[in-house]
């Protein structure tokens, strides 16, 4: 029950709540909503319904290109493929396709393990040091 004076409850979903999310086929350069579980958005692989290809999930403030706009479809698939998603809280993405290579390599997407593995590395330096 709210507390007087509080116009908003946080809303969370509950545990088995499924939620739409934004798809995006390349081949079709279309978008489609796809109702996901809300715990693990990726779970599943997606299928394009209309040419049966993969489905990349694109984030929640993704905005979809025209259709005649093929360099900002490039752009798109390269910035997804490469981990960048398009989340409201996320940041600066290139504007051009021409800046997509610079962007990649200056915020290069490193897997959980990969940081890991740079951590164990500097500690087993740092003890070597010793």
């Amino acid at each position: 029950m709210p507390l007087k004076g509080t116009k908003w409850r946080h809303y969370l979903p509950k545990r088995n709540a499924t939620v739409s999310l934004p798809f995006a086929c390349f081949d079709c350069c279309k978008v489609f909503k796809r109702r996901v579980e809300f715990r693990r958005p990726t779970e599943k692989k997606q299928t394009c319904s209309q040419c049966g290809g993969a489905l990349w999930f694109t984030g929640d403030a993704f905005r979809a290109p025209s259709l005649q706009n093929a360099k900002q479809w490039q752009k798109v698939e390269a910035l997804i493929r490469n981990g960048v998603l398009f989340l409201s809280n996320w940041g600066y993405r290139p504007a051009t396709l021409r800046e997509v290579a610079p962007f990649l390599k200056h915020v290069r997407m490193d897997s959980p393990g990969e940081r890991l593995l740079t951590r164990v590395k500097k500690v087993r330096q740092n003890s070597r040091a010793r």
